[in-house]
């Protein structure tokens, strides 16, 4: 897309059909050095502004997201839950959940299979949350082999249910198990530590009851 492409022709019928083809510009013949010193000029500068615009895009891009996976990172994740618990960000009534999630093992699995195949996993992990969760959820990758999903307009039992779903499509789609822990607003805390506590000790009870659960 950043690519300038100037047509040089002698037809003005020819130039009009490049230019509503996606031509930068055109140069009649015959021509004399200024007109392409000009035309040249411009379209050198129209790369610069692009691949500007295109860097900081994908420095924007970098700073929420994680760059193995591709899913939200955790500053994402701290941003987010801050604004769905401040008063602007929710009306008394709404309810939400957190689940967090923790690959299975894999210390093991790297051990055995190499960090290739472990960042592999990741990112296939990654794939099946982000395909697999409800329209206005997000998944945000906590750290390590950890995830963490944000269920909007679900209560504990909603997100049992889907806690459950994604624990099978995992199974049947990886090579690996997660275990799952969840917590509820307002029920398990009015901020996001406690949140992110109650959460975290329900996955470690997953975790000791014997995984994949």
């Amino acid at each position: 897309p950043e690519t300038s492409v100037v047509v040089v022709t002698a037809f003005i019928s020819s130039a009009v059909e490049a230019m509503e083809a996606g031509a930068y510009g055109y140069i009649t013949k015959p021509f004399n050095p200024a007109e392409v010193r000009i035309v040249v000029q411009r379209a050198a500068e129209r790369f610069a502004l692009l691949s500007t615009q295109i860097e900081k895009r994908r420095y924007a891009e970098l700073s929420v997201t994680d760059g193995l996976t591709g899913a939200f990172n955790r500053r994402s994740f701290d941003l987010h839950l801050t604004q769905k618990l401040s008063a602007g960000g929710r009306h008394h009534s709404d309810r939400f959940s957190l689940l967090m999630i923790d690959l299975d093992d894999f210390k093991r699995y790297n051990d055995t299979r190499g960090h290739l195949a472990g960042d592999e996993l990741l990112q296939q992990l990654a794939r099946v949350l982000r395909e697999s969760i409800r329209q206005g959820d997000m998944a945000f990758r906590y750290g390590g082999e950890e995830f963490v999903i944000v269920l909007g307009q679900a209560g504990k039992k909603d997100a049992v249910l889907i806690a459950e779903r994604l624990r099978s499509l995992v199974q049947l789609y990886t090579s690996a198990t997660i275990s799952i822990g969840a917590s509820s607003y307002p029920e398990d805390g009015a901020d996001g530590p406690s949140l992110v506590g109650r959460a975290d000790a329900a996955l470690y009870a997953a975790k000791e009851a014997g995984k994949n659960r």
